[in-house]
């Protein structure tokens, strides 16, 4: 894909406008999209767009010393920065690193979003300055030039560059069949991202294999030949060299995977993880969504328990583990694959229309057919057995009560050749400062929903990115 500049520059930043290539069906009629960036950046090419915005792939001019750090990710980013599948990335070199900027266009026009940028950007500051592990690091911000308070409208964020996602190699069968060798290690660096992330208060809300980055790119046929994976590009600093495990120590291994995308998650609960707390239930994807949130019950921080160990068993069985066409489908799918206890206290607060909806499904799963179709079962059939099997079961009770925490999970036996976790020095102290209050109130106004992101771009960017 061709980059080209366009239009008159502000002092200090590049325009730039991606064209789509010649020979791209309908690229007469593909808007081309006005990039300013900071001259440090070099765009090189659409990565994706939807009703966000769009991102692509650029590289960074740093200074030698700061393009080879071998500091691991420490923090989140607004996108999901994959660039598989699109062909067309940039590489590192000794005085440039990949990134991938992204436009969030007409940020005020629908204030609903308005707020959620605001908050996943407060986010993104918390997770850096806790130097949290193994989530996407924010690494710039900024608006375009001579932007004012009361009328910018677009908001750049630029952040690490990964090859490839989870989705991207979920569903490779050859991949898959050596993946499970590494499913060990990809659990284990979500699961710390997930015991920092909760330490600060911090749910995710939307685990999926599309939010787990992969530090390399593994191409199958390297796999099938000789039982190791290969790294197709050289990835930005944090993923690869030296990483940086528990308590902040070099183990000189590579840490796989990285979560991103923090459109869903939610803040300021230090102090409050464990309590079931009613929030807006329409999050997660509904395959990787849990049972509580699927009967608008109340939740806590282990939905995102529920949706890891959903996203792992997925990359055994190389098909959803629960796969319902709607979402009182999905359900039923899953009470025919776990124990169900609906007399437990969990369900209380259930609305009483879908807690007699509960009870009927789980009595109409007692068929012959449905007894087979068990997640553990299904697991056994797939050849995953002993503590892998336990491993995987134990992030799936019905009841978000008995899930165990990320802490706990690390200790399991099957994670029991990696390094003890160690908590983010801190954690609940640094998770307080941040102002989420914008998101206990009922009414937000545009004026507020501004100042709150100007100050934090204020403190997210990098020279000459906000005034």
């Amino acid at each position: 894909m061709r980059m080209v500049r366009a239009g008159s520059p502000a002092p200090g930043y590049k325009v730039y406008k991606p064209a789509p290539p010649a020979n791209q069906p309908g690229a007469a009629t593909v808007p081309a999209h006005r990039f300013e960036v900071p001259i440090r950046y070099e765009p090189v090419a659409v990565l994706g767009e939807g009703a966000y915005g769009v991102v692509c792939s650029a590289k960074k001019h740093v200074p030698p010393q700061e393009g080879t750090s071998n500091s691991l990710s420490s923090s989140s980013s607004v996108a999901s920065t994959s660039a598989a599948g699109n062909g067309v990335i940039a590489t590192s070199s000794p005085s440039s690193v990949p990134v991938a900027i992204k436009k969030i266009t007409d940020v005020f026009g629908d204030l609903l979003d308005a707020r959620r940028t605001a908050r996943e950007l407060k986010i993104l500051l918390l997770l850096r300055d806790a130097n949290a592990r193994n989530v996407v690091s924010l690494q710039d911000a900024w608006l375009s030039p001579n932007a004012q308070i009361a009328t910018y409208s677009d908001v750049y964020v630029a952040t690490e560059l990964y090859a490839a996602d989870f989705s991207a190699n979920i569903t490779s069968v050859r991949l898959a069949e050596r993946f499970h060798t590494n499913l060990a290690q990809v659990a284990y660096d979500v699961l710390v991202a997930l015991a920092d992330m909760h330490s600060l208060g911090i749910v995710h809300r939307d685990i999926k294999p599309a939010n787990i980055l992969l530090g390399r790119a593994f191409k199958v046929e390297d796999i099938a030949s000789s039982g190791t994976a290969t790294p197709m590009i050289s990835p930005l600093k944090g993923s690869h060299g030296a990483s940086l495990r528990p308590g902040g120590l070099p183990s000189g291994g590579t840490s796989v995977a990285a979560l991103c995308d923090l459109g869903l998650a939610k803040g300021g609960l230090c102090g409050h993880m464990d309590q079931r707390r009613d929030h807006t239930e329409y999050v997660v994807t509904r395959i990787y969504r849990a049972p509580e949130l699927l009967l608008l019950n109340r939740y806590s921080a282990s939905v995102d328990i529920w949706s890891l160990g959903c996203t792992l068993i997925e990359s055994w069985l190389r098909q959803p583990a629960f796969h319902g066409t709607d979402y009182i489908d999905q359900i039923f799918k899953i009470v025919c694959g776990v124990n169900v206890d609906v007399s437990s206290p969990s369900f209380e607060h259930s609305d009483p229309q879908l807690k007699s909806l509960l009870g009927a499904l789980v009595a109409a799963r007692g068929s012959p057919l449905q007894s087979q179709q068990t997640l553990a079962l299904r697991l056994h059939g797939s050849g995953c057995t002993g503590d892998e099997k336990e491993f995987l079961l134990s992030m799936l009770p019905f009841d978000g009560a008995l899930r165990p925490t990320p802490v706990e999970l690390l200790k399991h036996p099957f994670l029991s050749g990696f390094p003890r976790y160690a908590p983010l020095p801190n954690a609940e102290s640094l998770g307080r400062q941040p102002d989420f209050s914008m998101d206990s109130s009922q009414t937000v106004h545009e004026a507020q929903l501004r100042r709150i992101i100007w100050d934090d771009l204020k403190k997210a960017a990098g020279p000459r990115s906000v005034a």
